[in-house]
């Protein structure tokens, strides 16, 4: 007698490999999107503080000041999808995934990029400080932002106080 086909416990080993290999490979695919949605922030806060040395530059002035100027006023621009305002001046800009702020608690002249959303990885607070940090290892810092562990989802260590206030987040 000739079969052809697979027997049903065949078909229930396949189908557990799969699921075996889908579970481990879920979390690795998570990490690796919220670093790349990391090495975005990065960059356009890298991009945003720039503009903002270069702003203060040609005004003269050595901190950063609401009243004077904000996001708007920068020459990177930014989709905002929300935004808000201090002195009449843009002060937060929210992307999809990040809240940018140009006047971060605790260091003026640094751009603080907060993780919106949910998850592990929720406002998680992360400072760019450029040209103006202290040391090498002050140049880019993370915050857990009270998510015990959420910076090192990131490959980095939770460092500050969180820089993005509260009460100046777009997405509170």
């Amino acid at each position: 007698m000739n079969k052809k086909g697979f027997t049903l416990v065949e078909i229930l080993v396949a189908v557990m490999i799969v699921v075996i290999l889908v579970t481990m490979a879920a979390p690795m695919y998570e990490k690796a999107i919220e670093k790349s949605r990391l090495a975005e922030a990065r960059v356009t806060a890298k991009k945003m503080f720039d503009s903002k040395v270069r702003l203060m530059d040609s005004m003269d002035m050595d901190n950063y000041n609401s009243a004077k100027f904000g996001f708007e006023n920068l020459d990177f621009a930014v989709e905002c999808k929300q935004s808000t305002y201090v002195n009449g001046h843009m002060a937060t800009c929210s992307t999809k995934d990040f809240t940018f702020s140009i006047n971060p608690t605790g260091a003026a002249n640094g751009i603080c990029a907060a993780r919106r959303g949910s998850g592990d990885a929720a406002k998680v607070n992360f400072l760019y400080m450029g040209e103006l940090a202290a040391d090498e290892d002050s140049v880019f810092r993370c915050n857990n932002g009270g998510t015990a562990g959420a910076c090192e989802i990131f490959g980095l260590d939770s460092v500050g106080t969180t820089w993005c206030s509260p009460d100046n987040r777009a997405d509170k």
